[in-house]
């Protein structure tokens, strides 16, 4: 990758770098939170319907459309 030096200098100079800052997370953070929840709300319902020794991580993605290979 080639880089311009005077063009980072005039970015640094102009202080763009500092305005370039995230202020929401990202929409992978996000579906990763939301895969979270649903992996776990599956699964307590099927711990308190089945007991805990009765489920597999397979049955677990099945119930919520996933691969065994997701979890």
């Amino acid at each position: 990758m080639v880089i311009n030096k005077q063009v980072v200098a005039k970015v640094q100079e102009r202080g763009y770098a500092r305005d370039v800052t995230p202020t929401s997370p990202s929409r992978r953070v996000e579906r990763k939170k939301r895969l979270r929840g649903e992996i776990l709300t599956a699964a307590s319902k099927m711990f308190a319907d089945r007991g805990y020794e009765a489920v597999t991580l397979r049955e677990i993605a099945k119930e919520i459309g996933y691969t065994h290979a997701v979890i």
